[in-house]
């Protein structure tokens, strides 16, 4: 499901910005979960989709409090964190 999910969103690329908010959010939801699968699965979305995010420039202040309170469940999304919200394109 993250796979297809992954791929679709990938491959609308730009197209796909209306709706980050909503899926985002979804995300987020999904990452205060108190099942650790199911916030495993959101961090897992993220590294599929963090490429459009920041192509789409949609990269909220709150995702990144966010999923860095969670940095020691999701260590590898720390790096995408990084990328995605303290570089300059």
């Amino acid at each position: 499901m993250l796979n297809g999910f992954g791929t679709i969103v990938n491959q609308l690329g730009k197209r796909v910005k209306p709706y980050l908010p909503q899926i985002c959010g979804t995300i987020l939801w999904r990452l205060n979960n108190k099942s650790a699968k199911v916030r495993q699965q959101a961090a897992d979305l993220i590294s599929r989709i963090a490429v459009v995010m920041k192509t789409c420039q949609e990269v909220s202040s709150h995702a990144v409090l966010m999923l860095y309170s969670y940095s020691k469940f999701i260590s590898n999304l720390f790096y995408l964190i990084n990328l995605l919200c303290c570089r300059k394109s």
